[in-house]
């Protein structure tokens, strides 16, 4: 979905929760004794309104993302190791836990590593050679 959709579904949704919202103060709880102030329902209906527009921006930003995983994305990346990879483990690349296997020998927590290859939401790593001053 394009933002501008995002924008059109986001819209609708947000006055049909208003329009819920004001159904059921004013026609639904006075059939059951209950008589909200205006003013709460008011505050009520903007603070939903807000909550859209933040869940508006939200499902922007999610959707705008690139795909992590698949056709190679994780290849090439580096990370560092969470949990020793002896040869399986852990290891966080771009902020994101990863399970992983070494592709060689065992790596030690904090070792700076890099995908070689993936398989779903598993990835195969070889320790990054030190690098020279």
């Amino acid at each position: 979905m394009n933002r501008r959709r995002w924008l059109v579904y986001s819209i609708v949704t947000t006055i049909a929760d208003e329009l819920a919202v004001l159904l059921i103060s004013t026609l639904v709880l006075p059939l059951w004794g209950l008589k909200l102030p205006w003013q709460l329902v008011t505050g009520f209906m903007i603070a939903l309104a807000c909550w859209g527009v933040i869940g508006y921006y939200i499902g922007v930003s999610l959707v705008g993302r690139r795909a992590v995983i698949g056709n190679g994305a994780m290849i090439g990346k580096t990370g560092v190791v969470v949990r020793a990879l002896e040869p399986e483990g852990m290891v966080k690349i771009e902020g994101e836990l990863w399970q992983a296997d070494a592709a060689s020998e065992n790596v030690d927590a904090g070792a700076e590593v890099q995908v070689v290859s993936e398989r779903g939401t598993h990835v195969t790593v070889t320790k990054k050679p030190a690098q020279r001053q």
